[in-house]
């Protein structure tokens, strides 16, 4: 009975570990050519995604203008997100962030936690939606929260890394491997993911997400 009683303890550990292989598989939220998974929130209220928008050999290019955000269809709560940025070679280094998060109507700019991308910020917190959110008040002004570190953030024509964890009410933001950003007591909220279109060309590549839930 005792030996029974252990192989179906070792069955059933076996099946939880499968389950949570499967729940851990990384998406690759730029997969193809197709932008058919995404929608385009303009300032402007009419501009066309492909107008500002455009995905080609795994590169999704902004340009920049009108000023809105890009958004997945689908909605996340708990997630590993990686991706890579640039300012394309010959650019000026501007401004664009990532959104998460996203609650309420479409609109510029959206309830939403901002992990900033503006050159020499990647990093900053944006509470945009003054969600509950624990961070560094020597850091924060508002609902800003600056940086750890000095920027370490490549040069413009070079891809950077971006990672952004949110996992049991903790957000910790990465740039090129470093953590420079994190905040705990974060509310539990499912939204969509967004790229911010802020006036200046900027390129984004491999943005993988795995779900925590």
């Amino acid at each position: 009975m005792l030996r029974l009683l252990v192989s179906c303890m070792a069955v059933v550990v076996v099946v939880l570990i499968a389950s949570m292989a499967v729940a851990a598989e990384e998406i690759d939220l730029l997969d193809g050519n197709s932008l058919a998974n995404f929608s385009f929130v303009p300032s402007d209220g009419k501009t066309k995604i492909d107008d500002t928008w455009s995905l080609a050999n795994g590169i999704l290019h902004c340009t920049g203008k009108p000023v809105g955000y890009l958004r997945t269809d689908k909605e996340y709560s708990q997630f590993v997100l990686k991706l890579q940025w640039r300012w394309p070679k010959g650019s000026q280094p501007g401004n664009s962030g990532v959104l998460i998060g996203i609650q309420g109507p479409a609109r510029v700019w959206p309830k939403s936690i901002e992990p900033q991308l503006q050159a020499d910020r990647a990093g900053d917190i944006w509470n945009i939606g003054q969600f509950p959110l624990k961070v560094a008040e020597d850091r924060t002004q508002g609902i800003h929260t600056r940086k750890m570190h000095r920027s370490n953030e490549k040069p413009v024509g070079e891809w950077n890394d971006y990672e952004v964890v949110v996992r049991s009410g903790k957000l910790t933001i990465k740039v090129n491997g470093l953590v420079q950003n994190e905040a705990t007591g974060m509310q539990d909220v499912r939204g969509a993911i967004g790229l911010q279109s802020e006036g200046t060309p900027v390129e984004f590549r491999q943005m993988r997400l795995t779900p925590l839930d």
